[in-house]
């Protein structure tokens, strides 16, 4: 609303009032958003996999357990609920913690990547992915969440990682080695105390682990 800054340290997740210069402290969460009028939601996701939505309303708190991991969090057009977007679905709560309004499934072979309100609308960023190819859609609902416009972009190849080990010669147009999405263990942070029996040093850069 322009009158508060909300924010997330290391104690938790802060509403300061900046024109009273008064602060409001809430637990911490992993992905949190305001609506004023000491309107707050934030969830966790203790398990990697569900969600735990926790809604702020005047001093009372409401928590609603999520079968799925909320990517997305966003305030509604007319402000009295709240949007949460999973991978495969948009879906607005109210303040009480009721039950969802499912406002958007994503279709086949897609899923919900981005979530941003403007206005008296909502865009909703999706990703296709087979065989290799990408592609993005901008989708846009009115509040309601009836489909208004809906644009995809162009088809772009994935990058393959490399199966042996690269030349010498690298150059600008040699593919990222290490394929989207895949998991990879990353140790040897920037400047960690190294010592193996020789020299000791500052490890040069951050090293993720994997076959060449």
């Amino acid at each position: 609303d322009g009158r508060h800054l909300v924010y997330r340290d290391r104690d938790g997740v802060a509403v300061l009032d900046l024109a009273a210069n008064e602060e409001i402290r809430y637990p911490r969460y992993d992905r949190f958003v305001a609506a004023g009028a000491g309107r707050l939601a934030g969830t966790t996701t203790p398990d990697g996999v569900s969600s735990t939505l926790v809604l702020h309303d005047a001093g009372a708190a409401r928590t609603v357990s999520l079968p799925d991991r909320v990517r997305r969090l966003a305030i509604a057009p007319d402000g009295e609920a709240v949007l949460v977007m999973t991978r495969t679905m948009l879906a607005a709560r109210d303040w009480s913690g009721g039950p969802a309004h499912r406002l958007f499934s994503a279709p086949a072979g897609a899923e919900l990547r981005d979530l941003r309100v403007t206005g008296d609308r909502i865009r909703l960023g999706l990703r296709y992915r087979s065989a290799g190819e990408t592609r993005g859609e901008l989708v846009t609902l009115d509040a309601a969440g009836q489909l208004l416009d809906s644009r995809t972009g162009p088809v772009q190849a994935i990058p393959q990682a490399f199966d042996h080990r690269p030349p010498e010669s690298m150059h600008a147009s040699s593919p990222w080695p290490l394929a989207p999405n895949a998991q990879h263990e990353v140790g040897n942070t920037w400047g960690e105390y190294q010592n193996y029996g020789g020299s000791p040093y500052p490890h040069p850069g951050v090293d993720v682990m994997g076959p060449d």
